[in-house]
């Protein structure tokens, strides 16, 4: 399973946006760090959503959690 984007704390990931969220079938978005963008896309799509539009994911994220200081974006890695 390729995790497209992830989240970290100082201790763990935080959230992330793997194929439960681009390769659902179902209706129901779980609360994936991509806010639904890639729920259902297939791995193709949800790789260039994520590459263009990472940065407003990471801002939202780390607005909910301050804790968060660090990212990786497949296949890059971001420290905050």
């Amino acid at each position: 399973m390729i995790a497209l984007m992830a989240v970290y704390d100082a201790d763990s990931c935080v959230g992330q946006c793997n194929a439960e969220c681009y390769d659902a079938a179902g209706a129901e978005c779980g609360g994936c760090i991509c806010g639904g963008m890639n729920h259902g896309a297939g791995l193709s799509r949800a790789v260039r959503n994520t590459l263009k539009h990472w940065g407003g994911w990471l801002d939202r994220a780390t607005e909910a959690n301050p804790a968060i200081v660090a990212a990786d974006i497949f296949p890059e890695s971001v420290t905050r």
